[in-house]
């Protein structure tokens, strides 16, 4: 085997062995996302099949919020910030979508929505998957943490309202 092959054998070990210990260590949501994915997947169902309910749109909407907030960070923070921007844009169809279903339930009381915003819930649901493969798990940690404190705040500011 000639030199250049070996070292490259050698640096592919190497990139195995390091992606192996940052999973292991629970530095990557490799592997740690697949249960809330399964939650998404299951919600996007619940609207394609016309039995979804209240706790279906939550989750999506959570899952709008929490990747909303990290790609934000992410744009902050990052020197490469196309594909942030790509995904944030993604969560403000999600958005619209979510706000249309919303209306829609208020008026009719059921949950429903067209082709459009099931497109926009699929397009939530994958970006979310690719994005959250390749981060953190403490940036996750960090949106979820974000966007409860929002939350809290939102219900706190509408009791006092009301």
């Amino acid at each position: 085997m000639n030199r250049r092959l070996s070292h490259m054998l050698n640096r592919r070990d190497e990139s195995r062995q390091a992606r192996l210990q940052n999973i292991q260590h629970g530095r990557h949501m490799i592997g740690q996302y697949d249960e809330i994915e399964m939650l998404e997947r299951t919600a996007v169902d619940a609207f394609r099949f016309s039995y979804a309910r209240g706790g279906h749109w939550n989750v999506l909407s959570d899952s709008r919020n929490v990747l909303m907030l990290a790609a934000c960070h992410k744009i902050e923070t990052s020197t490469v910030k196309a594909d942030h921007e790509a995904v944030r844009e993604v969560t403000r169809i999600a958005l619209e979508a979510l706000k249309s279903i919303r209306d829609r339930e208020q008026k009719t009381g059921k949950f429903g929505c067209n082709a459009a915003e099931l497109n926009a819930l699929h397009a939530l649901v994958e970006t979310s998957r690719d994005f959250w493969n390749r981060q953190p798990a403490e940036l996750f940690q960090n949106a979820l943490d974000a966007n409860a404190k929002v939350t809290k705040d939102l219900v706190r500011e509408r009791r006092t309202q009301g």
